[in-house]
């Protein structure tokens, strides 16, 4: 697949020549459009290795900065958990995976790194086997405190 060189860092989709897309919504977007193209067992087997290890998938075939692989090491065994559990489940099924991400760097103090992880998915199935899948992952970074997520309980707030 022909794709802008400014979504990934030099790979392709055998593990042997992989392609490594940028950690941004441009990033995720093209690795959706390359994975989602694919026969439905190379999409099941790249579902089943997001479950297996989210992490060792995400350092696979995500481009990070220093600083994103140490936040990524930082975050919360139930954090990993949810993006195994879902990202593995949007991808199997072709369900969008939305990245929000400031596009702006503000100060710190403005508050804590924030990772906010929801979903819509859901999925229907008759008795004669099939099967519907629909919703979307959203993962959101942004910058912030508890007062601007007034719905979330504290302990629920993932900072990192």
């Amino acid at each position: 697949m022909d794709l802008d060189s400014s979504c990934f860092v030099n790979i392709d989709l055998n593990k042997k020549n992989m392609k490594k897309y940028q950690f941004s919504q441009t990033g995720i977007n093209a690795m959706q459009t390359d994975i989602y193209a694919l026969q439905d067992e190379a999409v099941y087997a790249f579902a089943a290795e997001v479950a297996k290890d989210f992490k060792r998938w995400a350092i696979t075939y995500l481009a990070f900065t220093a600083s994103q692989l140490r936040d990524l090491s930082n975050l919360n065994e139930q954090s990993i958990s949810f993006l195994a559990s879902q990202g593995s489940f949007a991808i199997r099924n072709r369900r969008p995976i939305k990245f929000v991400k400031p596009t702006d760097i503000i100060n710190s103090s403005f508050g804590d790194k924030l990772v906010a992880l929801s979903t819509t998915l859901s999925a229907v199935s008759n008795r004669e086997g099939r099967f519907s899948a629909s919703g979307e992952l959203v993962i959101e970074i942004t910058y912030g405190c508890k007062q601007h997520y007034p719905e979330v309980l504290e302990h629920e707030l993932l900072a990192y």
